[in-house]
Protein backbone atom coordinates (compact mmCIF):
# COMPACT_ATOMS: atom_id res chain seq x y z
CA UNK A 1 0.00 0.00 0.00
CA UNK A 2 2.79 2.28 0.56
CA UNK A 3 4.42 1.99 -2.54
CA UNK A 4 1.14 2.73 -4.29
CA UNK A 5 1.06 5.65 -1.98
CA UNK A 6 4.22 6.96 -3.24
CA UNK A 7 3.52 5.94 -7.07
CA UNK A 8 0.31 8.27 -6.38
CA UNK A 9 2.35 10.96 -5.09
CA UNK A 10 5.15 10.91 -7.81
CA UNK A 11 2.81 10.59 -10.55
CA UNK A 12 0.79 13.07 -9.38
CA UNK A 13 3.99 15.31 -8.80
CA UNK A 14 5.20 14.72 -12.17
CA UNK A 15 1.79 15.58 -13.88
CA UNK A 16 1.40 18.99 -11.43
CA UNK A 17 5.32 19.81 -12.97
CA UNK A 18 4.62 19.48 -16.12
CA UNK A 19 1.22 21.13 -16.36
CA UNK A 20 2.83 24.11 -14.91
CA UNK A 21 5.84 24.61 -16.91
CA UNK A 22 8.33 23.14 -14.23
CA UNK A 23 10.62 20.50 -13.70
CA UNK A 24 14.23 21.21 -14.90
CA UNK A 25 15.10 24.49 -16.97
CA UNK A 26 13.59 26.31 -19.42
CA UNK A 27 15.70 28.02 -22.58
CA UNK A 28 11.89 29.97 -23.59
CA UNK A 29 12.70 33.49 -21.96
CA UNK A 30 12.49 35.93 -24.86
CA UNK A 31 12.26 39.56 -24.67
CA UNK A 32 11.12 41.96 -27.23
CA UNK A 33 13.00 45.22 -26.91
CA UNK A 34 12.76 48.29 -28.99
CA UNK A 35 15.99 50.74 -28.95
CA UNK A 36 15.08 54.13 -31.10
CA UNK A 37 14.08 52.93 -34.51
CA UNK A 38 15.25 49.38 -34.24
CA UNK A 39 13.53 46.08 -32.61
CA UNK A 40 15.43 43.76 -31.32
CA UNK A 41 14.20 39.86 -29.68
CA UNK A 42 17.02 38.77 -26.94
CA UNK A 43 16.97 35.03 -25.76
CA UNK A 44 17.92 35.47 -22.00
CA UNK A 45 18.09 37.97 -19.53
CA UNK A 46 21.40 38.87 -19.68
CA UNK A 47 21.40 40.12 -23.40
CA UNK A 48 18.22 41.75 -23.04
CA UNK A 49 19.69 43.98 -20.21
CA UNK A 50 22.70 44.64 -22.06
CA UNK A 51 20.50 45.46 -24.89
CA UNK A 52 18.26 47.81 -22.90
CA UNK A 53 21.88 49.33 -22.13
CA UNK A 54 22.39 50.22 -25.51
CA UNK A 55 24.57 46.70 -26.87
CA UNK A 56 21.93 44.96 -28.75
CA UNK A 57 24.51 43.21 -30.53
CA UNK A 58 23.77 39.91 -29.02
CA UNK A 59 20.39 39.82 -29.36
CA UNK A 60 18.65 39.18 -33.42
CA UNK A 61 17.28 42.36 -34.94
CA UNK A 62 13.70 42.31 -35.45
CA UNK A 63 13.16 45.77 -37.76
CA UNK A 64 14.83 49.04 -38.30
CA UNK A 65 18.45 47.36 -38.32
CA UNK A 66 21.29 48.76 -39.88
CA UNK A 67 22.35 46.62 -42.92
CA UNK A 68 25.92 44.60 -42.64
CA UNK A 69 28.61 45.36 -45.48
CA UNK A 70 27.62 42.86 -47.98
CA UNK A 71 23.42 43.27 -47.22
CA UNK A 72 21.31 46.12 -49.25
CA UNK A 73 20.43 49.37 -46.99
CA UNK A 74 17.10 48.88 -46.13
CA UNK A 75 17.10 51.48 -43.06
CA UNK A 76 15.40 54.70 -43.47
CA UNK A 77 16.71 57.75 -42.73
CA UNK A 78 15.84 59.23 -39.29
CA UNK A 79 15.53 63.35 -38.95
CA UNK A 80 16.26 64.85 -35.74
CA UNK A 81 15.18 68.79 -35.03
CA UNK A 82 14.80 69.00 -39.19
CA UNK A 83 18.85 66.90 -39.95
CA UNK A 84 19.41 63.32 -40.73
CA UNK A 85 22.60 61.44 -38.75
CA UNK A 86 23.27 59.29 -41.85
CA UNK A 87 25.71 56.12 -40.14
CA UNK A 88 28.01 54.77 -41.53
CA UNK A 89 26.71 51.65 -42.36
CA UNK A 90 23.73 53.42 -44.77
CA UNK A 91 19.93 54.27 -45.15
CA UNK A 92 17.77 55.39 -47.42
CA UNK A 93 15.73 58.50 -48.36
CA UNK A 94 11.66 58.03 -49.38
CA UNK A 95 11.82 60.47 -51.99
CA UNK A 96 11.40 60.04 -55.89
CA UNK A 97 13.25 58.91 -56.78
CA UNK A 98 14.55 57.16 -53.49
CA UNK A 99 18.37 57.64 -52.39
CA UNK A 100 20.45 55.35 -50.88
CA UNK A 101 22.83 57.51 -48.41
CA UNK A 102 26.04 56.54 -46.49
CA UNK A 103 28.84 58.01 -44.85
CA UNK A 104 32.63 57.61 -44.82
CA UNK A 105 33.73 59.61 -42.32
CA UNK A 106 32.24 62.92 -42.08
CA UNK A 107 32.48 62.15 -46.67
CA UNK A 108 28.16 61.88 -47.98
CA UNK A 109 27.78 59.71 -50.55
CA UNK A 110 24.63 59.36 -52.16
CA UNK A 111 23.38 56.77 -54.77
CA UNK A 112 20.20 56.67 -56.85
CA UNK A 113 17.68 54.34 -55.89
CA UNK A 114 17.46 51.36 -53.80
CA UNK A 115 19.12 47.54 -52.78
CA UNK A 116 22.50 48.98 -52.98
CA UNK A 117 25.09 47.90 -50.59
CA UNK A 118 27.69 49.98 -48.39
CA UNK A 119 30.27 49.30 -50.93
CA UNK A 120 27.56 50.50 -54.20
CA UNK A 121 26.87 53.39 -52.52
CA UNK A 122 30.56 54.54 -52.11
CA UNK A 123 30.90 54.46 -55.65
CA UNK A 124 28.40 57.15 -55.76
CA UNK A 125 28.10 61.00 -55.76
CA UNK A 126 30.24 62.37 -52.96
CA UNK A 127 29.72 65.74 -50.60
CA UNK A 128 32.40 66.92 -48.61
CA UNK A 129 32.82 70.41 -46.77
CA UNK A 130 30.79 71.89 -44.52
CA UNK A 131 28.03 70.16 -42.57
CA UNK A 132 24.99 69.72 -42.39
CA UNK A 133 25.06 69.21 -46.40
CA UNK A 134 21.88 70.41 -47.65
CA UNK A 135 20.32 68.03 -50.69
CA UNK A 136 17.06 67.37 -51.90
CA UNK A 137 15.83 69.81 -49.35
CA UNK A 138 16.62 67.86 -46.31
CA UNK A 139 19.89 68.89 -44.27
CA UNK A 140 22.37 65.86 -43.58
CA UNK A 141 25.22 65.17 -41.17
CA UNK A 142 27.74 62.23 -40.61
CA UNK A 143 29.22 60.59 -37.88
CA UNK A 144 25.67 59.05 -36.47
Amino acid sequence: MKRITQLFITLGTFFLMTACGGGGSSDSYTANISVGPTSHVCKSEVTANLCLAGDCSQCQCLSGCPAAPGEAITLSCIFYDGIARVPSTGCTLATTPVRTLACSGTKLFVLDGQGYTRTDVLQGTSFNGLQPYELFGFKFNCGA
